[in-house]
Parts: C-alpha cells; structure tokens; sequence
C-alpha cells in the first residue's frame, strides 16, 4: 500500500513538471528564447512576469526536508532535538540540489526529459523515506509508531493535493498549445 501512495505521489508531481511546460510554451519568445532579461528566473510574458516553470518543483522538494510534519503530536526527547535538526539540515541541502536540478530542467523554455524528472522523484520520493527513517531510529518504539500514523495521513494529503494538481496542470495545458522541444538534462549531483 505505501509503494502505492510513493508512486502516485511521484506521478503527481511527474503530471506537475510536465504540465508545466505548457506555460513556458506560451512565454517564449523567438528561437525557443525565453522573453525577459537574460539570465533572469522570471520570463515576462505581455505585462505580467512568471517565475521559473520548475520553481514549485524546488519549492516542494524544499518541503520534503522538512520532519514538523511527520513529528506532529510527537513527543521528541529533549536530547534527541539537536540530532533530529542535524537529520534534517542534512537532507535539506540534499532536497536542494535536487530542486535546483528541478528549476533547471525548464532553463530556456525546452521541454524537460520525463523519464529524468520522473527518476529525480522517484530518488526524491526514497530520499525522504531514509530520512523518516533515520528520525524514527532516534525515538521510542511508541513515538515511532506516531511517526507512521503521521506519514500515511501526510501521505493521503499529497494524494489529494496531487489530483488538484494534475486537473489544473491538464486545463492550463488545454489553453497553452503545442509543447517546446525536448532536451536531456544533466543529471543531479550523487552524494
């Protein structure tokens, strides 16, 4: 059952990256050239400015960092605080490069490679179940079964969050066209 909410939550945000290019189609400018000041995260489109298609991709691979939510309820011995921080700064400057690989898939108005965006959330998806982990192993037996409850009900949250977000990504896609061209990106840096 948890192999099949990991999955549909990588498929969600695998629908999010590629849905995503629509929008970047619609602010390119000629020769594919985003419009706007080179070398600037934001693409002006018309009067209004957007951000960087891969921006929430990064946004939300800061957020799988983060422990609050599965340590909801969870009484945290006093001595194990600093360690749970130190787990958790660890796997935050990991989460950061995957977002900055992330952003930079959508660098230029091309269109990401899927299957790489795909095995960056898939490695991300695991990523965070070693860092649950690793908080887990610091706390009581009962503590630790807390920290389960919490990861299903985080975990159906982002099921729900996930469906809202493949129906916007497919109606903006609707109103945006064709695609850009494909590239293959570099891959993430491996620790």
């Amino acid at each position: 059952m948890q192999r099949i909410i990991r999955m549909s939550g990588v498929a969600g945000l695998l629908v999010l990256a590629t849905g995503m290019v629509a929008t970047t189609v619609a602010a390119q400018g000629a020769y594919g050239r985003p419009r706007g000041s080179r070398g600037s995260p934001e693409i002006a489109t018309g009067d209004a400015r957007r951000p960087n298609p891969g921006e929430p991709i990064a946004e939300r691979m800061l957020e799988m960092a983060v422990l609050k939510p599965v340590l909801r309820g969870v009484d945290v011995p006093r001595a194990m605080r600093d360690s749970m921080g130190k787990i958790e700064e660890h796997y935050r400057e990991l989460f950061t490069s995957y977002g900055k690989f992330a952003k930079d898939q959508f660098t230029n108005g091309l269109r990401p490679d899927s299957s790489e965006l795909r095995r960056l959330f898939r490695d991300a998806d695991l990523l965070r179940e070693e860092e649950w982990t690793a908080a887990k192993a610091l706390l009581p037996a009962d503590q630790a079964a807390k920290v389960d409850a919490n990861i299903v009900t985080l975990k159906a949250e982002e099921l729900r969050q996930n469906a809202e977000m493949r129906a916007r990504i497919e109606r903006d896609a609707a109103e945006a066209g064709p695609a850009a061209p494909r590239r293959t990106p570099p891959r993430p840096p491996q620790d």
